[in-house]
């Protein structure tokens, strides 16, 4: 059937608006998940009837069911207007990105929504914010992950330490320059958002940097192609090896999405080992490797700060790519605690903002 709302026109599928259905008994009241299997309903199903009053727009069905859909979700689910819950676009940057993205951490932790919202706003636009005033009890971080959602542990633990260490199993645990890079690009997930807690930081040196893989791969795409062509295909494998424990991750430096839009970075150039590939396909990757390289670790695209006692950067290891200053491992301490947490989290926590903010739960909710 044609519908036409807003000056827009579709043709829908009735069991797509069938099985979208809000009515009471169809769904569970508290978790709205389908109380009936929407493979059971029948695949031949019409629409009989149609109108649209008060809001809603109601339709009938051949089976016999009649539901009423809020005209706001029916626009939304068919992209006419914006989802006033989706997660910001990324917008890619440079090292002239202002407001540097500060957050207050109580009003995060205890959810406001105001707080939430200009906070993760910013982690969703740029890729991280740094929350202030945490307090430096070792272990603090452990509260402020749970906070925005699940630790993920991996091979260095739930919680670990970035101190200087005398034998390190990770060039983090030294006192040298650390380029631009991801983090896990050997791990199967990559871990996605790295929280770094300052709990000390009186040496010299030791400044951290951002950079911006998304902006940086969208320059790449338009300087070279083939190059960035090589890094979105061609294998690399990353490798973790340190004899008692081995992790191998065969993926692609630049990952794209279905629609060929970015969706990952996976960057460190002291892990990555390229699979075999013809000569001219070999030699745009690594011109395009190099590029990168250059390219984010060029101070003009990063940002450089120094955490202090009490904050915690919150970053995208999906997208950004972090690196340090040396600092003297004689001259006062540096100690960073840090873990890894999901998406998952942030993602929720930015749509309850968003709705406590735009007080859309009907248009958003199956709801009635």
């Amino acid at each position: 059937m044609f519908i036409r709302l807003d000056g827009n026109e579709a043709l829908l599928h009735a069991l797509w608006l069938r099985e979208r259905t809000c009515e009471p008994g169809q769904l569970d009241e508290t978790n709205l998940q389908r109380l009936y299997d929407a493979n059971d309903l029948d695949p031949d199903v019409t629409v009989d009837a149609c109108s649209a009053a008060d809001g809603s727009v109601w339709f009938e069905f051949s089976d016999g069911h009649s539901m009423a859909m809020p005209q706001g979700r029916l626009l939304c689910d068919l992209g006419w207007i914006d989802d006033p819950e989706a997660i910001p676009a990324p917008e890619a940057w440079t090292s002239s990105l202002q407001p540097f993205p500060y957050a207050e951490w109580e009003p995060v932790l205890a959810n406001d929504p105001v707080a939430t919202e200009a906070a993760l706003g910013s982690f969703w636009r740029h890729g991280f914010f740094v929350l202030r005033g945490v307090p430096t009890t070792p272990g603090m971080l452990r509260t402020v992950g749970q906070s925005l959602g699940n630790i993920i542990p991996t091979n260095f633990g739930e919680i670990f330490d970035v101190v200087t260490e005398v034998d390190p199993t990770d060039l983090a645990y030294t006192p040298m320059h650390l380029n631009a890079h991801s983090d896990g690009p050997y791990r199967k997930p990559v871990p996605g958002i790295q929280m770094l807690h300052c709990l000390v930081n009186d040496t010299d040196g030791g400044i951290s940097t951002l950079v911006d893989g998304f902006g940086a791969s969208q320059e790449l795409a338009e300087a070279d192609p083939d190059a960035y062509r090589a890094l979105t295909e061609v294998d690399v494998d990353f490798r973790y090896d340190m004899v008692s424990d081995v992790v191998v991750n065969r993926t692609r430096i630049l990952e794209l999405d279905a629609a060929g839009c970015f969706k990952q970075i996976r960057f460190s150039h002291r892990l990555d080992y390229v699979a075999p590939a013809e000569p001219e396909v070999l030699d745009a990757f690594y011109r395009g490797r190099r590029w990168l390289r250059d390219r984010m670790n060029n101070p003009t695209n990063q940002v450089s700060f120094l955490l202090e006692p009490g904050d915690v950067m919150v970053m995208d290891n999906h997208r950004l790519l972090h690196g340090r200053t040396a600092f003297s491992a004689t001259a006062g301490r540096r100690h960073i605690q840090g873990c890894y947490i999901d998406h998952d989290g942030p993602d929720a926590h930015w749509r309850l903002a968003r709705r406590a903010l735009t007080n859309t739960t009907g248009l958003i909710r199956y709801t009635g």
